[in-house]
């Protein structure tokens, strides 16, 4: 279980975690709205890195918002923890 701000973030064991979500890099030239099963991780003028939820993300969602995936990163269970546990960023561009 992972937990943030006193609240359970994620439940399941280590591999079905890791399974669950996939960190990407992307490139996204405008405002990057809130979309279900996706968590803006970093933002670097118009690249993005965002948590992804395999079975609740909406990629056509992404896609309409200008948002092009470029590579899928190697995701860790540290790496898992920051993004579930750390505060959102602004999506702002």
């Amino acid at each position: 279980a992972i937990l943030a701000n006193g609240r359970l973030a994620a439940t399941a064991p280590m591999d079905g975690l890791l399974a669950r979500y996939v960190q990407v890099d992307a490139v996204c030239a405008g405002r990057l709205l809130e979309t279900p099963g996706a968590r803006l991780i970093a933002r670097n003028g118009d690249r993005v890195r965002l948590l992804l939820e395999r079975a609740h993300s909406d990629e056509a969602a992404l896609a309409a918002q200008g948002v092009r995936v470029v590579a899928e990163v190697p995701l860790n269970l540290e790496d898992l923890f920051v993004a579930l546990t750390a505060e959102p960023l602004e999506a702002a561009a």
